[in-house]
């Protein structure tokens, strides 16, 4: 009852691969990195499969809920199990444990900057990476900010 098996995991991914419209592939992992390579920007991705995990976990454990509605006393599995975690008495969603971009793709980000890079508008400062010698703003008429 409270298990979801690895087949409606599979079939999510499948189903949100089949959204973004990327052909013969079945992990969203997969296809985040397809997508990627076309657009660098996070919101066109879709999520993680760790992401995509917990979001199932917690829809699943809504639909427990709405099933047990009718019952007096519902028998259902701890919030906590199910891609909610408590802090203080508060529930709060799962979002993720695993992290959404590689450490080395991190290392390889670079800024397209024109201004000296002095805010968080600064994709690198952002990251609280430093600019590198591919970055928009080496150039002698760009003064960097944000370089070792």
């Amino acid at each position: 009852k409270g298990q979801i098996s690895e087949e409606i995991v599979r079939n999510a991914e499948e189903f949100v691969c089949k959204l973004y419209n990327v052909e013969n592939t079945k992990s969203v992992d997969e296809a985040r990195h397809i997508l990627f390579g076309k657009s660098p920007k996070p919101e066109a991705l879709p999520p993680t499969s760790d992401a995509l995990y917990h979001h199932i976990k917690r829809a699943h454990h809504q639909s427990l809920v709405w099933n047990m509605a009718i019952c007096p006393k519902p028998v259902l599995p701890s919030p906590a199990s199910m891609g909610w975690k408590y802090e203080g008495t508060k529930l709060i969603p799962i979002l993720m444990t695993l992290d959404s971009i590689p450490s080395a793709c991190l290392e390889t980000t670079t800024c397209q900057c024109t201004t000296g890079c002095q805010n968080r508008r600064c994709k690198c400062r952002k990251l609280c990476l430093v600019c590198t010698v591919n970055c928009g703003c080496n150039t002698d008429s760009v003064q960097c900010y944000n370089r070792d």
